[in-house]
């Protein structure tokens, strides 16, 4: 049992080091000002796995630490979404939680506009026994203006998770 879980946490980090490199290469090249924090988390029982395609519901939070305008720093706004995968997922998880640093090209963007709301595009690659992680990286946005930057993914449940994925924000009502 031992030998089996060496070779399957090996197996994922021979997997994963391609997504991690491409990953740190892509984050460098398009950040921008550092806006806040978006942490977002699924919501229960609402995975769907369909061939090569998972999706679940999540809600996120926005927590502005720098932007124009003065006095926005530590404000907050909500937003409700869908992440999906499309790739291997080998996995079964009951929790999901991501944290990402949002970049964008400009600070001009008010807390209470959701400027954050949009389509989002990246890669992930996670592995986990019990408990998980991997990086996800993601841009898009309104014209592609911001970049949620590398996350460390974290998870409960067990499998390998490898793919291109999709974050889509709506502000939450």
């Amino acid at each position: 049992m031992k030998n089996i879980r060496i070779r399957i946490v090996m197996t994922a980090i021979l997997l994963l080091a391609p997504f991690l490199f491409a990953n740190n290469l892509h984050a460098e090249k398009k950040e921008g000002i550092q806006l806040g924090l978006l942490a977002c988390e699924s919501l229960p029982k609402t995975e769907v796995k369909i061939f090569l395609r998972t999706s679940v519901r999540v809600k996120c939070t926005f927590t502005a630490s720098r932007l124009q305008g003065g006095g926005q720093a530590g404000k907050s706004e909500n937003y409700v979404g869908e992440f999906g995968l499309l790739g291997i997922d080998l996995s079964k998880k009951t929790a999901q939680k991501m944290n990402f640093a949002v970049f964008g090209l400009t600070g001009d963007i008010k807390i209470g506009s959701h400027s954050l709301a949009g389509d989002y595009n990246g890669v992930q690659a996670t592995v986990g026994i019990g408990v998980g992680g991997g990086p996800n990286h993601l841009l898009g946005g309104w014209k592609d203006s911001f970049t949620l930057a590398p996350s460390l993914e974290t998870h409960k449940g067990t499998g390998i998770t490898v793919g291109g994925t999709r974050l889509n924000l709506e502000p939450a009502k």
